[in-house]
């Protein structure tokens, strides 16, 4: 992981504040561990990482 994307989620996570992602980024993390030389260790990394966080929906609003 990227050092800045590190202390954005410590501040989010000091503050309190709630740390999300889409939909797609969930489908394109999930595929990416499918497609790697070590599938069930990065899929495991990826479920860890997003069990903590909230996966929005995709929605007709949300694409406008």
């Amino acid at each position: 992981m990227k050092p800045e994307a590190v202390e954005k989620i410590t501040v989010l996570e000091e503050n309190g504040d709630p740390i999300a992602t889409t939909i797609i980024t969930t489908y394109e993390l999930l595929k990416g561990a499918y497609l790697s030389r070590t599938c069930e260790e990065s899929l495991a990394k990826i479920t860890e990482i997003l069990s903590s966080m909230q996966v929005l929906d995709l929605t007709f609003k949300a694409c406008n």
